[in-house]
């Protein structure tokens, strides 16, 4: 068979169902547009988000926008293109800046963005 031909018992059992063809291949197309744009919004955002920044600043970013506390596996899952190594480089040089405070330790640390003024 070729293009959209049905066979008569084929036709038979998509007239019993209740969901025509026709009304089923529309609901397809709605599901299947609703996640592209989904993705493409997406990908828009984190793409204008990212761009011209380099990974240590991309990190700095995410941290600062980050209302409370974030922990080393929730920026890297944020951030998969960048290597662990790098986040936690970028970590101790915003810890020995003071831009970022470091809370508890161990495999419970967190950091927050230091909001204090930084007096010289």
């Amino acid at each position: 068979m070729a293009g959209n031909e049905f066979s008569p018992e084929e036709l038979k059992i998509l007239n019993k169902n209740p969901y025509t063809l026709k009304a089923t291949s529309k609901r397809i197309m709605f599901m299947l547009w609703v996640t592209r744009e989904a993705y493409r919004g997406f990908d828009a955002k984190l793409t204008k988000r990212l761009s011209g920044t380099s990974k240590p600043d991309q990190v700095r970013a995410l941290i600062k926008a980050t209302p409370g506390r974030i922990t080393k596996t929730e920026i890297m899952k944020q951030c998969p293109n960048i290597a662990q190594v790098t986040v936690q480089r970028t970590l101790n040089d915003l810890l020995k800046s003071g831009e970022i405070m470091k809370i508890s330790g161990g495999r419970y640390t967190s950091y927050i963005w230091n909001t204090e003024e930084n007096e010289p």
